[in-house]
């Protein structure tokens, strides 16, 4: 009888166990998908074989600003390979006419730019801290690079500071 009491009070144990887990895993939550008939693909001009990784956005403005790459370098960080193409290029889009532009690099270093994250910080002057992937004297660097957002041309993006 003691045996059966043991026995039956392990199972409940580790079916009490089991359910705990089925719950926070979410096993028995339903999510109801919303809004995703107005999802659609949005392509940069001359960006067909760039892929987007973070974008901020100005709020103020309506302006989302992005950095796009092309990726068939990152699984093998195959940047000396000669026939990636060497530089990612940014992009501000105005999100109420879904209208792109291609912002130009002031001041900026290096051949290589391979941006990933990015994120705006807006005070006296708008400023991006992006995370970029380059090449220095053969060598893969991981940086965060601060560039300015020119406000006398906001088409230009003005290097600050290199390898944060």
């Amino acid at each position: 009888m003691l045996k059966s009491i043991v026995l039956l009070s392990c199972l409940v144990l580790i079916l009490a166990f089991i359910g705990k887990y089925m719950i926070d895993f979410g096993v028995f939550r339903h999510i109801e998908t919303k809004g995703l008939d107005k999802c659609r693909l949005i392509v940069a001009p001359d960006g067909d074989d760039l892929a987007f990784e973070d974008f901020a956005i100005d709020y103020q403005k309506g302006i989302a600003y992005m950095g796009g790459d092309d990726r068939r370098w990152f699984h093998t960080f195959n940047l000396l390979n000669q026939n990636i193409k060497k530089q990612g290029k940014f992009f501000s889009f105005d999100i109420e006419s879904e209208t792109f532009n291609q912002l130009n690099l002031i001041n900026y270093p290096y051949e290589h730019l391979h941006p990933l994250g990015i994120d705006l910080l807006i005070g006296r002057k708008k400023q991006l801290f992006i995370t970029n992937y380059r090449v220095d004297n053969e060598e893969i660097i991981g940086a965060v690079d601060i560039f300015e957002i020119d406000s006398s041309n906001e088409n230009q993006l003005i290097c600050l500071v290199i390898n944060c």
